[in-house]
């Protein structure tokens, strides 16, 4: 069965929701990779705190990051659109 490897963007309350989600998934082989925030100080003390292997530099490093298969959008729902249509989003192959 294929990993799911999730990359977080935020670093706030709905982050930490869904983090825990993440965490729960049975049946399927989950990582939660690491996280992106608006502030990089706020996704290192994320990472640190729930032991992510990454603290990216911001949205656009989290993309590139070949192992990241998931992109879960922890951030208020009024940014769900802009986010989800940045113009670099990574094409899939």
């Amino acid at each position: 069965m294929t990993e799911v490897v999730v990359g977080i963007v935020g670093a706030g309350f709905v982050a930490r929701l869904h983090i825990a989600g993440w965490r729960q998934v049975s049946g399927v082989p989950v990582t939660v990779q690491g996280v992106a925030a608006a502030h990089p100080q706020r996704a290192q003390e994320f990472a640190t705190e729930f032991d992510l292997d990454v603290a990216y530099a911001g949205f656009g490093e989290l993309l590139a990051d070949p192992a990241v298969t998931v992109v879960d959008l922890g951030v208020p729902n009024n940014l769900h659109a802009p986010f989800a249509t940045r113009p670099y989003a990574r094409a899939s192959t």
